[in-house]
């Protein structure tokens, strides 16, 4: 099994590896030696090269199932899932649904995470869904800070996070099994 998920493997090592890179003095000295723009730079090839191995080692992977999904598992999962969204834009934008939770994104990538798991019970699925609720977890548990976004905001702000998120879960879904091969919508 582990030759057949090497590649799945491999992206999720560079991908969590680079995520770990700010929770450590060695994003300070990468800083020091690259610069702002350089850092950034790499940080972002770094990870979206572990990406694109995720999501081809997942669509190549021949996988074995470890568990049965939960009965109605992606009713659920369609109806949870657009509040990972709302959290995961709420990260980014100032707005009162960031300060409910603090750490909107982890908090959305674990939700994803978690739902993905009850609804997926093969090995290439569990590989990529329980590293990053794993990472999520630790990165929560090492950083224990507040979301950076603070103050009252209109409900403007709030709804602009709610329809940002419920327009990329659309884009999302009806683009599932380009980026997956699972088909979610007939």
């Amino acid at each position: 099994m582990i030759t057949n998920h090497l590649t799945l493997i491999l992206g999720l090592s560079l991908f969590v590896a680079i995520h770990m890179v700010p929770l450590t003095n060695t994003r300070a000295r990468l800083v020091g030696k690259l610069g702002a723009g350089g850092y950034k730079g790499v940080f972002s090839v770094v990870a979206l090269v572990g990406l694109i191995l995720i999501i081809l080692g997942f669509r190549s992977a021949e996988t074995q199932l470890w568990w049965a999904p939960i009965d109605n598992g992606r009713a659920i999962a369609m109806w949870l899932m657009p509040l990972a969204l709302i959290l995961n834009m709420a990260s980014g934008i100032p707005c009162n649904i960031a300060q409910l939770v603090r750490h909107p994104m982890l908090a959305a990538v674990i939700l994803w995470g978690v739902i993905h798991l009850l609804v997926n019970g093969d090995s290439a699925s569990t590989l990529i869904f329980a590293s990053f609720v794993i990472y999520s977890i630790a990165n929560i548990i090492w950083t224990r800070k507040s979301s950076p976004i603070e103050g009252e905001f209109s409900l403007t702000q709030d709804f602009k996070v709610v329809v940002l998120g419920l327009a990329v879960y659309g884009l999302l879904v009806y683009f599932h099994e380009y980026y997956t091969g699972v088909m979610l919508v007939a």
